[in-house]
């Protein structure tokens, strides 16, 4: 009889374990409420189907597989639109901070875009924007800094990965849902 190699035995009994834990968050998020809006469920419940699918994946796929289920949720959650202005800007000040362009420029160029930003803020109501800003607003400086000295950009699916995880659509909490498309 063939059984199974220990290391997968192992790894099949940490799965189980941590799926079992993660039922468990679930159950509690859903049975006593909290956060009580819809989005921040189906938040956990993208987390806890993400992990499972994550955790068999091969490691050269992991990275990937979670950009694509954190800007999934955020399609999901915020709507399309929204998400498009979220990708979109945030597209903007990436692109601002790995400019090819001397480090003081790049500085301008981002403190010029977060001006128009707010004063474009200031007239609107739209969900995407506490998405936006738990998003970048302290990543975006962080990134700046690690730049000044790079000749190269961080790879996309690091980039991906820093700014849009997939708890930051938790911030949604801010707003009503009535709000959201």
């Amino acid at each position: 009889m063939n059984f199974p190699h220990p290391t997968f035995l192992s790894r099949l009994g940490a799965f189980g374990f941590l799926t079992l834990q993660l039922a468990l968050i679930v159950f509690f998020v859903r049975g006593f409420e909290i956060e009580s809006q819809e989005h921040f469920f189906a938040v956990i419940c993208f987390a806890a189907v993400g992990f499972m699918v994550h955790w068999w994946l091969p490691s050269r796929w992991r990275l990937w597989f979670f950009n694509l289920l954190s800007l999934g949720t955020i399609v999901f959650v915020v709507g399309w639109l929204n998400a498009g202005w979220i990708l979109g800007i945030g597209a903007g000040l990436i692109g601002c901070c790995v400019w090819p362009a001397r480090w003081s420029y790049r500085v301008l160029a981002v403190g010029a875009a977060a001006l128009l930003l707010t004063n474009y803020r200031l007239d609107q109501e739209a969900p995407f924007w506490p998405v936006l800003a738990s998003m970048f607003m302290f990543r975006l400086i962080v990134l700046l800094f690690e730049v000044r000295r790079e000749a190269t950009p961080p790879p996309l699916a690091l980039t991906l990965a820093y700014f849009m995880p997939l708890q930051n659509i938790s911030s949604l909490s801010l707003i009503p849902l009535s709000c959201i498309a």
